[in-house]
């Protein structure tokens, strides 16, 4: 029975929770994927996300994300630490990391830069087994469940590991195109002793496209159309967001995204997984998002996913020349 049990977990473990947080609002918080953004504008910027997903099941996923980047000018180079949490509460799974990104700034002919970048990062797993039921606990002559047990599986809840990411992105004041790729070290996660488990690498490829609106319309003008796109792949599983987000001279952002599965892992993937639509407001210097992701897979029940992300970008700490485009609204 202990076998069995401790199998099952550990099968959950590696299986269920082998993906890193993923977030609809990737535009918002792009160093989730990249850790170029850390030098793109020439700002300082803090962002935060949090995630709610899958509410209505005994099930329920919160992730948080946190960054802070700066600008340097003497060097061309853009620093910043990020903060990725991610809380499962029936089984309290826990996948936290903490990273630091470094970036260098290229600058291009014709207004293009090209931005290369290293993180280096530290990461933790955790999973409860204290709500385990295992062999020595069981009391069959007196038909009772004791509360402790010796089994040394209890001893090993939590992993620690380094991680190494790389990013390049090439882009100009409308378009950008990006590439990042986490755990390129291959860290080992697993949680019982003497056994490798491998953290799947995270690969992204993303691309935005910034098109102003009094091109079509005089009246529309410092309104805004943005297309964005995003790829991600990690093990088996692959996923393309393909959406749009309109931003309105009073401020007012409104867009869609649609998730899809392009290449199938099994027979009951779906290829089109959920629309999500967004929502906000810019102000001075902030920009604030909200997203609901509606489920067209069929799973029912699940009150869908919320996420709400807050963007502070001012200018660089550093005394920056060139400024962010953002700060000179």
């Amino acid at each position: 029975m202990r076998t069995l049990i401790v199998g099952f977990v550990m099968l959950l473990a590696s299986k269920s929770f082998g993906q890193d947080p993923v977030f609809t609002q990737f535009y918002n918080v792009p160093e989730t994927l990249n850790p170029s953004f850390a030098a793109v504008d020439g700002s300082t910027k803090v962002n935060i996300a949090h995630r709610s997903q899958w509410s209505g099941l005994n099930y329920n996923l919160s992730s948080q994300f946190a960054n802070f980047n700066t600008y340097v000018d003497d060097i061309n180079s853009g620093f910043g630490i990020s903060m990725l949490n991610l809380l499962e509460t029936h089984t309290r799974y826990r996948f936290s990391q903490a990273t630091l990104n470094y970036a260098y700034r290229v600058e291009l002919a014709e207004d293009w830069v090209f931005i290369p970048s290293l993180s280096f990062g530290f990461g933790n797993k955790d999973f409860s087994f204290d709500s385990l039921l295992l062999e020595d606990q069981i009391d069959i002559p007196n038909r009772t469940i004791r509360i402790g047990s010796v089994d040394p599986i209890l001893l090993n809840t939590t992993t620690n590991f380094f991680d190494f990411s790389v990013g390049g992105l090439v882009m100009n004041d409308r378009f950008w195109l990006g590439i990042g790729a986490r755990h390129l070290n291959s860290p080992n996660v697993a949680f019982e002793f003497n056994k490798n488990q491998t953290l799947d690498i995270f690969f992204s490829a993303h691309a935005g496209f910034n098109y102003e609106l009094d091109n079509l319309f005089y009246s529309w003008q410092e309104s805004q159309l943005r297309f964005l796109l995003n790829y991600m792949s990690q093990g088996v599983y692959k996923r393309l967001d393909v959406g749009t987000e309109m931003e309105l001279s009073n401020g007012f952002t409104m867009g869609a995204i649609l998730a899809t599965t392009p290449i199938k892992y099994d027979k009951q993937s779906h290829s089109i997984n959920s629309l999500n639509l967004t929502t906000g407001f810019v102000w001075d210097n902030i920009k604030v998002g909200y997203s609901y992701d509606v489920n067209l897979s069929g799973l029912m029940g699940t009150h869908g996913v919320h996420e709400i992300s807050v963007t502070y970008t001012f200018r660089s700490i550093f005394n920056s020349s060139f400024g962010c485009w953002r700060c000179q609204r």
